[in-house]
C-alpha cells in the first residue's frame, strides 16, 4: 500500500478533516447532540480501514449518535498519537500494544481486526543475491517506523543460520520506492496489499514469511486500540463506537465490493486503485478477518498470551530504560472483548 498511497498523504490530511465531523451535530435518534470519536489511522486509507468507512456510509455511527473524525497517518505512529491524547482510538497491532505496556504505557485493544498475519519481508523478485532470510545479513532494511519489524527480521535471519545483523533506514512512506530503485535491499509489507500491488504493476516481489522461519506471529496484525483512561471516562460512548464499527466490518466481510466503494468514495483524493483494493478486500474478507466465533473483532486471549510469552522469552520487549522486561506481562491487561456484541 505504501507505493500507491504515499504520494497522496498530504492531500489526505485535508480529506480526513472533511471525512470526519468534529463538534456537535444533530442525532437522528432524537435530536440530541452527537458525540465525536476520533480515530488515528496507521497508514493512508486502505482496505484495512474499509469497515469504518462502510459503517459511515450505512449510517451505523449516525444511529449510535456518533460523529467519527478520521485523523490522517502521522510519521510519529498512531499509537504515539493515541498516547499523547491526540486521538480517542487508533489502528495498531498487538506488538505495539504489548511493547507499550512493557514500557509502562497503557493501551488496550478492543477490536481485534486481523486474526492472522499477512506481513512478511519483501525483496524484489529479480534480486538473485537474496534467496533466503540468511542472505539478508548485512543488507539494508527500509523500515517505516515499527520496531517489531527489525526484531522480527533479526530473528528470522538467525533462525535461518545467519547472524541477524542488518542495517536500517527509517524511510516511512518511501520504503518501497527505495527497494525498487535499489537504494535499499528489502522492506516489510503485506501480502494483502503490497504483494497484490506488485503483481498488478508487473514488478513482483518474493516474500519470506516469519512463521516459515520459526518466528511466532501476531494474534492481531491490526486492530483498534484505546487507553484505559478513555474507557473509564467514556464507557458507553466506547461501546457504541465499537459495536457500530463491528457492524461495518461484518458488512465488509459479507459485501467486499460495497466496502471498496465506501473506501474509495470517502477518499476521492487518495488515488486508490479499484482493482488493487478489490483483490485486497476479497483476500482480507475470506482469509483474515473472521474470528473463532465466525464474527469479527474478537480476540483470542490464549494466542495473545502465547505471543507475549514468546516475545519475553526471546528478549524482544524492552522497558522504558531499554532493558529486557521480566516475564509476567498478562494479555488480560492489554486486550478486551467486553465492548463487542
Amino acid at each position: 500500500m505504501r507505493r500507491a498511497l504515499a504520494a497522496s498523504a498530504a492531500l489526505l490530511s485535508a480529506c480526513a478533516i472533511l471525512t470526519g465531523c468534529a463538534g456537535a451535530s444533530t442525532d437522528e435518534r432524537g435530536g440530541s447532540a452527537k458525540q465525536t470519536v476520533s480515530v488515528a489511522l496507521d497508514w493512508t486509507p486502505n482496505t484495512n480501514h474499509s469497515g469504518i468507512y462502510l459503517a459511515m456510509a450505512r449510517g451505523y455511527y449516525d444511529q449510535a449518535g456518533i460523529d467519527v473524525e478520521i485523523l490522517p497517518y502521522s510519521e510519529a505512529g498512531s499509537g504515539s498519537v493515541l498516547l499523547s491524547k491526540g486521538a480517542d482510538f487508533a489502528f495498531e497491532g498487538a506488538y505495539s500494544v504489548i511493547g507499550s505496556r512493557a514500557r509502562g504505557d497503557a493501551m488496550t485493544m478492543v477490536f481485534n481486526l486481523q486474526q492472522q498475519s499477512s506481513q512478511g519481508i519483501a525483496v524484489r523478485a529479480d534480486n538473485a543475491d537474496i534467496t533466503r532470510p540468511a542472505d539478508l545479513d548485512g543488507k539494508l532494511f527500509a523500515t517505516w517506523g515499527a520496531s517489531e519489524g527489525v526484531a522480527k527480521v533479526r530473528a528470522m535471519i538467525r533462525n535461518d543460520g545467519g547472524e541477524g545483523n542488518v542495517e536500517t533506514a527509517l524511510l516511512g512512506t518511501s520504503a518501497y520506492a527505495a527497494v525498487y530503485n535499489g537504494s535499499a535491499d528489502f522492506a516489510e509489507g503485506l501480502t494483502t496489499w503490497e504483494g497484490i500491488e506488485a503483481d498488478l504493476e508487473g514488478t513482483p516481489l518474493k516474500w519470506f514469511m516469519p512463521a516459515d522461519y520459526g518466528v511466532e506471529t501476531t494474534p492481531a496484525e491490526l486492530g483498534l486500540v484505546t487507553t484505559p483512561a478513555y474507557l473509564n471516562e467514556n464507557p458507553d460512548l466506547a461501546r457504541r463506537f465499537i459495536q457500530a464499527t463491528q457492524r461495518g466490518y461484518a458488512d465488509a466481510v459479507a459485501d467486499p465490493a460495497g466496502a471498496v466503494d465506501a473506501l474509495i468514495d470517502a477518499n476521492p483524493d487518495a488515488s486508490i486503485d479499484r482493482e488493487l483494493a478489490a483483490k485486497s478486500q476479497e483476500m482480507l474478507a475470506s482469509r483474515y478477518w473472521k474470528d473463532a466465533s465466525d464474527s469479527v473483532g474478537h480476540a483470542d486471549l490464549d494466542r495473545w498470551q502465547s505471543y507475549i510469552d514468546y516475545l519475553e522469552t526471546q528478549g524482544l520487549l524492552e522497558d522504558s530504560s531499554g532493558n529486557p522486561v521480566s516475564p509476567g506481562l498478562s494479555a488480560a491487561d492489554m486486550v478486551s472483548n467486553g465492548l463487542l456484541e
